[in-house]
């Protein structure tokens, strides 16, 4: 397979694109309790949502200029009762101040209780 050329932005045709960030997608089971989490815990603050409440859908969420958007897993009316188990991983970034005491702090016996599975 042939490898992609690289085309200079400057080039006829181009369309260049300056990104200035990202916003990850998160997909969670519960969506009150992961913004417990993410705006009562962190601090991160909603800047919109899908609809009203904590009870929603999606919700687009910032922090310091980190942006993240949480979705539900499934439509409130296709969720089951309880959890599906799946495998997790966390990253722990070089860009997060004091991150070695947040991990400790999120796996006490206060807030997570343990490490994700």
């Amino acid at each position: 397979m042939p490898s992609p050329r690289h085309i200079p932005a400057e080039q006829e045709g181009s369309l260049p694109v300056d990104i200035r960030g990202v916003a990850p997608l998160l997909q969670v089971f519960d969506m009150p309790a992961a913004l417990h989490f993410y705006r009562d815990v962190l601090g991160f603050e909603i800047w919109c949502r899908s609809g009203p409440g904590d009870d929603c859908d999606w919700v687009g969420l910032r922090l310091h200029g980190a942006e993240l958007m949480l979705n539900t897993a499934y439509e409130a009316d296709k969720r089951p009762p309880d959890r599906v188990t799946r495998p997790n991983s966390l990253l722990w970034n070089r860009s997060v101040r004091g991150r070695f005491e947040l991990k400790t702090k999120l796996f006490s016996n206060t807030i997570l209780g343990h490490y994700p599975t």
